[in-house]
C-alpha cells in the first residue's frame, strides 16, 4: 500500500469518529448546531475514501471517473454543510446567504455527479517521480474548473462568519477560521497542480482534515466547559437546597414556638375569664361593705376590708396581664427594639 493510500484510509478513519461523535453530541440539549457538522464530516469521510482509486493502479480508469464524479458531488455537500454549520454557530438567523449558496451548490453537486459536463471522461495521470507519488485524475473541463473553484470557494461563507463569530468572543472560533482558510489555499494548489502549472502532491484530501479536527478540538474544550459549568451549577443548587433546608427547619420551629404560644394564649384567656367573674362578686361585696356597713365595722375591720380590696384589685391587675398576654401569643410575632429599663423596673415592682 502507497504513502497517499496510507493518508487516506487514516483521514477515513479520523473523519468517521468525528463524525460519529459529533452526530451523538448533537442530540444533547444546546448542541444541535453540530447536526451540520457531522454532514460535513461524514461528506469527508467519503471524499477521502474515494481517493483511493486516484492512488490504487490496479482500479480501473472508469472507477476513478466515477468516484470523482462522486468527490465532487461530496465537496458541494461539504461546503453546504460547513455554511449552515457556521450559521448556527455564528447565530445568524437571517439565512440570507443560504437563499443563494443552497440551490447552487445543489445545481453543482447533481451537474457534476449526474452529467459529464464537469468530467468528460479522461484521466490523466501526475504525481512526483522522486517521491514515488502518482495520481490518476478524471480531467475536468473548463466548466468543471470553475464549478471546482465555486464550490470550494464558497467555503469563504463560513470563514467571514466565523470571524465575525471570533471577535465577538466565540472560543477556537480563531482556529476554525485558520483551518478553514488552509483548505482553501490547498485547493488552490491542486487546482494548479491539475491544470499543469507545477509539480506537487495533491494536499486538499488532507487540508481537508484540518477543520474537522479543529472543530473536534473545539468540541473537547465546548465539552469541558458546559462539564465545568454543570458542576458548578450543581454545587450552587446543593448550596441553594442546604439553606432552603436551613430556613424551612427555622421556619419550623418557629411555628411551633407559635403554636406552643398560641395554646398558651388560650389558656391565659381561659384562666382570665374563670377568675375575674369571682374576682368581680368579692370585689363588689367588699365596695358594699366600705359604703354601707361603714358604721358597724371596726377600725381593724375596716383595715382588713381596704387590704382585701387592694388585694382584688391586684387579682383584676393580673387577670388583664393574662387576657394581654392571649392577645399577644395569639398576635403574629414582629421584629423590633425593646426598652429593657423600664421591663427591668416593673418586675422589681411586681
Amino acid at each position: 500500500m502507497t504513502l497517499a493510500a496510507c493518508l487516506t484510509l487514516f483521514s477515513f478513519g479520523v473523519a468517521c469518529y468525528v463524525a460519529l461523535l459529533s452526530r451523538q453530541l448533537a442530540r444533547a440539549p444546546g448542541w444541535k448546531d453540530l447536526t451540520h457538522f457531522s454532514v460535513a464530516a461524514i461528506a469527508y469521510a467519503l471524499y477521502a475514501l474515494l481517493d483511493l482509486p486516484t492512488t490504487a493502479p490496479v482500479l480501473s480508469d472508469e472507477t476513478v471517473w466515477y468516484a470523482s464524479r462522486l468527490q465532487f458531488a461530496l465537496l458541494s455537500l461539504h461546503s453546504w454543510a460547513w455554511i449552515h454549520y457556521s450559521a448556527a454557530v455564528a447565530d445568524d438567523a437571517s439565512r440570507r446567504v443560504e437563499r443563494v449558496t443552497d440551490p447552487l451548490l445543489l445545481g453543482l453537486g447533481l451537474t457534476g455527479l449526474l452529467t459529464p459536463w464537469f468530467l468528460p471522461g479522461d484521466v490523466v495521470v501526475t504525481g512526483i517521480a522522486a517521491f514515488g507519488l502518482h495520481y490518476r485524475t478524471a480531467a475536468s473541463s473548463a466548466a468543471g474548473g470553475v464549478a471546482y473553484v465555486v464550490a470550494l470557494g464558497l467555503l469563504v461563507v463560513p470563514i467571514v462568519r466565523l470571524r465575525r463569530a471570533q471577535r465577538r468572543g466565540l472560543p477556537n472560533a480563531g482556529l476554525q477560521v485558520g483551518a478553514l482558510v488552509v483548505l482553501l489555499v490547498t485547493g488552490l494548489n491542486d487546482i494548479l497542480v491539475v491544470a499543469g502549472a507545477y509539480q506537487a502532491p495533491y494536499l486538499v484530501s488532507i487540508a481537508f482534515l484540518l477543520p474537522i479536527t479543529a472543530v473536534a478540538y473545539a468540541l473537547t474544550e465546548r465539552f469541558i466547559g458546559d462539564a465545568r459549568a454543570h458542576v458548578e451549577l450543581q454545587r450552587e443548587l446543593e448550596r441553594q437546597v442546604n439553606d432552603r433546608t436551613a430556613e424551612l427547619g427555622r421556619a419550623q420551629d418557629a411555628l411551633h414556638r407559635a403554636e406552643k404560644l398560641a395554646a398558651l394564649g388560650q389558656f391565659a384567656a381561659g384562666v382570665a375569664h374563670e377568675v375575674n367573674n369571682p374576682a368581680a362578686v368579692i370585689a363588689a361585696n367588699l365596695q358594699y361593705l366600705t359604703a354601707n356597713e361603714a358604721e358597724v365595722l371596726s377600725a381593724s375591720g375596716k383595715d382588713a376590708v381596704d387590704e382585701s380590696l387592694l388585694s382584688v384589685t391586684r387579682i383584676s391587675t393580673i387577670v388583664r396581664q393574662l387576657l394581654d398576654a392571649g392577645r399577644l401569643a395569639a398576635a403574629a410575632e414582629s421584629a423590633g427594639s425593646v426598652r429593657l429599663r423600664p421591663l427591668g423596673d416593673h418586675a422589681l415592682s411586681v
